[in-house]
Parts: C-alpha cells; structure tokens; sequence
C-alpha cells in the first residue's frame, strides 16, 4: 500500500493561473477606479471617434460640477499653488516697480498658468503612479505563480521519493538469511 493518503490535488493549470492574474489586475484597476475621478458615460448621439469641439465640451459641464471642482484629483493641489505662485509673482512685480493694475495683470496671468503647470504635473504623478501600481500587480502574480510552480514541484520530487521509498521496501527481503 504504497498510495499516500493526502487529498485530491487541485490540478494545476498555466491558463487558470493567468486568468487569476488578470482577475487580480481588473480588481485592482477596480479599486483605484473607484478612488479616482468618476467618469461620465458618453451621451447618445455623440460619436466618441469625433473630436470634440469646445462648445459640445461646455454643454457637458453642469453646474453642480463647477460646485465640486475642488474634489476633483490634483484641483486643489493646483489652485493653492497657482494662488501662491501669482501673489508672490505680482507682489513682486509691485516691488519691482511696476503699476498696481499691471502687477494685478501679472498676478492673475501667472496664477493661472502656473495652476495649470501644477494640475498636469500632478496628473502626470497620478499617472506615474498607475502604472507602477499596475506592474507591482503584474510582478506580485508572477511571483505567486513561480512560488506555486516550485510548491508543485517539491510536493511532486517528495512523492517521487516517497513512491521510490516504498518501492525499495516492497523490494526488501522480508526475511533475514544470516
């Protein structure tokens, strides 16, 4: 009675381990989805292949949506530091000399565009980010898979000695001639 008495061995399969892999990364995709900017389905009627024109891009604002811009990622990063950078641009600009009205100008040009410098910038982070999430996905199930191939081949290499084992017992005299 060689057979050992463990239980059934879920059959290993490189196509289960891949779908797992990739039910891994949709849950992640999943969960950070639900942490960013939630999207707005594309009206009918609007082909999505069109380029859009800035007025179809207006009618798509609503006021509610003017009302919560500062919960949107990477606003609020962006309007303090556009605020900041603007006084301190036009304070300077007032030091250095120049008329009150052309020093507001400068204020509120450089507050703008320094805003928007810092709003990419921080989308290019969120960006960044995403990406190094998404293969910190991809390596962790990689390893998962290879610590399984190893798991499978152990257990496989200590079957093979134990049968062996037991095969050499069975081959055993069971009696001692001396």
């Amino acid at each position: 009675m060689s057979s050992s008495t463990s239980g059934p061995q879920p059959p290993t399969n490189p196509s289960a381990d891949d779908e797992r892999a990739k039910q891994a990364e949709a849950a992640a995709m999943q969960r950070y989805a639900e942490v960013s900017l939630k999207s707005v389905p594309i009206p009918e009627g609007v082909d999505p292949n069109k380029r859009a024109t800035v007025g179809e891009a207006a009618k798509m604002v609503k006021p509610e949506d003017l009302l919560k811009v500062h919960q949107t990622p990477c606003a609020r990063e962006g309007f303090l530091t556009g605020i900041g950078s603007g006084a301190a641009v036009g304070f300077l600009r007032y030091i250095a000399g120049a008329p009150i009205p052309k020093s507001a100008n400068w204020a509120v040009g450089s507050g703008v565009g320094v805003c928007i410098l810092a709003y990419e910038y921080c989308q290019y982070q969120r960006r960044v980010e995403r990406y190094n999430m998404k293969r910190v996905v991809e390596v962790v199930s990689k390893k998962q898979s290879e610590l399984k191939k190893q798991e499978e081949e152990k257990r496989q290499q200590l079957q093979a000695a134990q049968e062996e084992a037991a095969r050499k017992a069975a081959e055993k005299k069971w009696y001692k001639p001396w």
